[in-house]
């Protein structure tokens, strides 16, 4: 009896002691749009391929716009890095598209992971029904169910609303909170929030999400694709749900480039 105890203990320990490190990014791609050739997504999928990450938010993306020639930006970039995606569109284009496609494209966020999708959530984000309509858009939320090494998880992205005024920003961090309280496993999410760390949409998030950028000189916008360099704020974030005690934060780091606008970040987590 005393070996199955000892047996029994020692399992329990392996058990316990199970942990993985999985790799997020995200990056805002610009509609793969800067000068409406293959060898921009090339470029984009370097960037990508240079982290290696599980998972991998797309912002501004193209799904058979007029302006990215009918191609979808999230399936040109799966191919070139062996990712799976997925598509969550914000809204489509009502424009003629010359490429033969429905309402002229769609434009939305993506996932990509590197991992079997094994289930996948589209979230739309309408703006704050109190503000100003005049220059919001609604936006979307993509997430992606998988396993990594017996864990579950749940990556999501999104891209907020960009005015000044951050109204729709905090009512779309609100409807976020919402369907993130309900998700198993261990929850991430990312993006382009288009919010400073002081604004009151990412006290918002603070609530219930865990950001993890090291300091304030993390500067995300714009990317040396625009050269301001002295003009750049912070405004693309990696978080997971809080009070997730079994992940930590290993690294977090800006990827400047001129592939896109925007930089892109990738951090390291363990889990366990």
């Amino acid at each position: 009896m005393k070996k199955w105890i000892v047996f029994a203990l020692a399992l329990l320990a392996l058990v316990s002691c199970k942990e993985t490190v999985i790799t997020v990014m995200t990056y805002n791609i610009y509609g793969a749009r800067g000068l409406y050739k293959a060898e921009d997504y090339d470029a984009l999928a370097e960037v990508i391929n240079a982290q290696q990450p599980d998972f991998c938010v797309l912002n501004e993306v193209d799904s058979c716009t007029w302006r990215s020639r009918g191609t979808l930006n999230y399936e040109e970039l799966a191919k070139r890095t062996g990712m799976n995606a997925a598509f969550a569109p914000a809204f489509y284009f009502d424009e003629t598209c010359p490429y033969n496609v429905p309402h002229g494209g769609a434009y939305g966020n993506a996932v990509l992971c590197k991992h079997p999708v094994t289930d996948q959530l589209h979230v739309l984000l309408p703006c704050d029904p109190n503000q100003d309509p005049k220059g919001g858009e609604v936006r979307s939320a993509c997430f992606l169910k998988t396993e990594v090494n017996g864990f579950v998880f749940w990556m999501g992205g999104s891209h907020l609303d960009y005015r000044e005024d951050e109204s729709s920003r905090i009512w779309q961090a609100n409807i976020l909170r919402d369907y993130i309280a309900k998700m198993d496993g261990h929850i991430f999410f990312a993006g382009d929030m288009n919010a400073e760390p002081d604004s009151k949409t990412m006290a918002t998030f603070s609530e219930y999400m865990q950001l993890n950028y090291r300091d304030m000189d993390q500067k995300t916008w714009p990317s040396d694709f625009i050269k301001d360099p002295d003009h750049r704020v912070l405004i693309d974030y990696i978080m997971y749900r809080k009070p997730d005690k079994r992940i930590k934060c290993l690294s977090y780091e800006v990827i400047n480039n001129t592939a896109s606008d925007h930089c892109a970040v990738v951090a390291k987590f363990r889990v366990k």
